[in-house]
């Protein structure tokens, strides 16, 4: 019996303080190196309503992030509005939550889409002026809340990516390579670079996979790792046939590289259950 194994030769380093990634080969060439693990799933903030891009920085004056509430929502079909206090706005960097009835984000062109729903709304960049309308609507008696950037001022801007945030990134890997697409339908092709931890599919213990991954319209590329915990597959004593391993705690960090902005990415998804098929480097995942 064939056993699937780990490369563990890097051929880069990680810098984790830093949230910065270098890699090994930028080729494309598909082999089944990582097939006996699969990180597929969507991936969300931990709260499952956040931005997972955040943390910019741009050259020269950057932006700070402000939140301000706007009183509680009623009962009935309402439309609410209201005006942040310091315009102008950051673009594609507001976010109205309306307690849990609804969350709307910006596009970068002043709408506001709801996350998950039908409604909609609008922001000014000038003057801070927005307005959302839930749909479905939701308890009364929630808070209202609008987060922003204020332009042209110091400090730490959120998100960490262009446009509308991004909510969560659905990841498909084959292999050693991966497909991502974003909560905006922003597709992304890479590969798998590197890794550590585990080394083969019977052993238990802590897997960290490297990968980098370019949008198809080349304007954004994301350097990264998947880690997660996995609990090893067992043998049978014939050594033809074996049960799955589970990969838990799965989650996904790195850096968003967008011209000069540049943000910080991390994000959660489920547990997945692997059945490894001896000797074929053929991998049957689980639902994420």
């Amino acid at each position: 019996m064939k056993r699937q194994m780990m490369v563990l030769a890097l051929g880069g380093a990680i810098l984790v303080g830093g949230c910065d990634w270098t890699s090994t080969s930028e080729t494309q060439a598909w082999n089944d190196s990582y097939s006996w693990i699969n990180f597929s799933g969507v991936y969300r903030a931990a709260d499952g309503v956040s931005p997972i891009v955040t943390g910019a920085t741009t050259s020269g004056s950057s932006a700070y992030v402000k939140t301000e509430n706007f009183g509680k929502t009623g009962d009935g079909n309402f439309t609410y509005t209201g005006t942040v206090s310091q315009a102008p706005v950051v673009a594609g960097s507001v976010t109205v939550r309306l307690g849990n009835t609804a969350t709307f984000s910006d596009d970068g062109s002043g709408n506001l889409t709801q996350v998950g729903g039908g409604g909609a709304g609008s922001i000014s960049y000038a003057t801070g002026a927005w307005s959302a309308n839930p749909e479905p609507d939701g308890a009364a008696g929630e808070s209202i809340s609008v987060t922003y950037q204020v332009a042209g001022t110091t400090g730490t801007a959120v998100p960490g990516n262009t446009g509308a945030a991004v909510y969560n990134i659905t990841v498909n890997q084959t292999g050693n390579l991966i497909h991502l697409t974003d909560s905006r339908g922003k597709s992304f092709a890479g590969q798998i670079t590197g890794s550590g931890g585990v080394t083969d599919a019977t052993e238990a213990g802590s897997v960290r996979l490297i990968f980098q991954a370019t949008s198809a319209d080349g304007t954004v590329t994301i350097k990264g790792a998947f880690t997660g915990d996995w609990t090893g597959a067992a043998i049978n004593p014939d050594g033809e046939t074996t049960s799955g391993g589970v990969l838990t705690n799965r989650q996904m960090e790195g850096t968003w590289i967008e011209g000069k902005v540049q943000g910080s990415i991390v994000a959660v998804s489920g547990e997945t259950t692997t059945a490894v098929i001896p000797g074929s480097g053929v991998v049957t995942p689980g639902t994420p």
